[in-house]
C-alpha cells in the first residue's frame, strides 16, 4: 500500500496522463491473465497441505515436481503465444493511445510485462509450497521485499529518464526476481527435501493437480473479469 502511495504520483508526473493511463491499462491486461496457470498453483497448495498433514514428504516432493514442470510448460506456451501474436496486433489501437511516444512504447511495454508474468508462473510455486506448509509470513516477507525493491528500481528508472518499458520491467521484473531468489534459497537451503526434481514429475500427478485446481481456475477467471476489466474499458472509451 505504501509503495502504491509513493509510486503513483511520481510515475503520473513523470509519464504524463496518457502514458500513465497506458501503464494502468497494461497492468489490468496482465491481471486478466492471472488464470493462466489453470488453477494448478492453488491445486498444489491444497495437495502440499494434505501431504504435510500426513507428514508425507515423498508425496509432497512428487506433487511439487509435477506442478513445476506443468507450470513451466504453461509459462513457455504463454510466452510463445505472445511472440507469435505480437507482430500482428496494433497495440496502440488496443490501448487507445495517440502520441508517437506512447504508440512506440505500448507494444514494448506489454511484451516486457507478459515476459515477467510468464516467468513468474513456475517461479511462484515456492509461494504455494510455503503457504501449504503454514509458512505464509515467509512468503509475504519476500512479496513485501519485492515491492519495496521494485519501487527503488522505479525511482532509478525515473532518475535515468528511461521509458515506460523500463518502468514496467522495474515494477514487474523485480518481484519476479525476488520469487526466483526465494525459490533458490528455500529449495536449496531451507527445504531441500521438497525441491522439484525432473525424475519425480509424473503425468498422473500433474493431471490430479489440474483437476483439483479446476474450481480455482473458474474463480481466477471470474475475478479479473469483475475487477481488472475496468481500466481496459476506460482505455477503449
Amino acid at each position: 500500500a505504501i509503495v502504491g502511495i509513493i509510486s503513483v504520483p511520481m510515475t503520473l508526473h513523470y509519464l504524463g496522463a496518457e502514458r500513465y493511463g497506458l501503464w494502468m491499462a497494461i497492468s489490468s491486461f496482465i491481471a486478466m491473465l492471472t488464470f493462466a496457470d489453470l488453477g494448478v498453483g492453488n491445486g498444489l497448495f491444497n495437495a502440499v497441505a494434505e501431504a504435510y498433514g500426513k507428514d508425507d514428504y515423498e508425496v509432497m516432493k512428487r506433487y511439487v515436481s509435477s506442478a513445476f514442470i506443468l507450470l513451466a510448460s504453461i509459462g513457455m506456451v504463454l510466452m510463445l503465444a505472445m511472440l507469435l501474436v505480437y507482430p500482428w496486433v496494433e497495440w496502440s489501437s488496443l490501448f487507445n493511445v495517440k502520441s508517437p511516444l506512447a504508440v512506440k512504447e505500448s507494444g514494448q511495454a506489454i511484451l516486457v510485462l507478459v515476459a515477467c508474468f510468464a516467468l513468474n508462473i513456475p517461479l511462484g510455486i515456492c509461494q504455494k509450497v510455503q503457504l501449504g506448509l503454514q509458512q505464509g509470513p515467509l512468503t509475504y516477507l519476500w512479496t513485501a521485499l519485492g515491492s519495496v525493491l521494485g519501487l527503488v528500481a522505479i525511482l532509478f528508472a525515473i532518475k535515468l529518464k528511461l521509458g515506460l518499458p523500463w518502468l514496467v520491467a522495474a515494477m514487474a521484473g523485480v518481484p519476479t526476481l525476488m520469487s526466483l531468489v526465494n525459490g533458490l534459497l528455500y529449495f536449496g537451503w531451507m527445504m531441500p527435501r521438497v525441491r522439484p526434481s525432473l525424475k519425480l514429475a509424473s503425468r498422473i500427478d500433474a493431471k490430479m493437480l489440474a483437476q483439483s485446481g479446476l474450481l480455482f481456475f473458474i474463480i481466477q477467471i471470474s475475478w479479473p473479469v469483475i475487477v481488472a476489466s475496468d481500466n481496459m474499458i476506460i482505455a477503449a472509451v
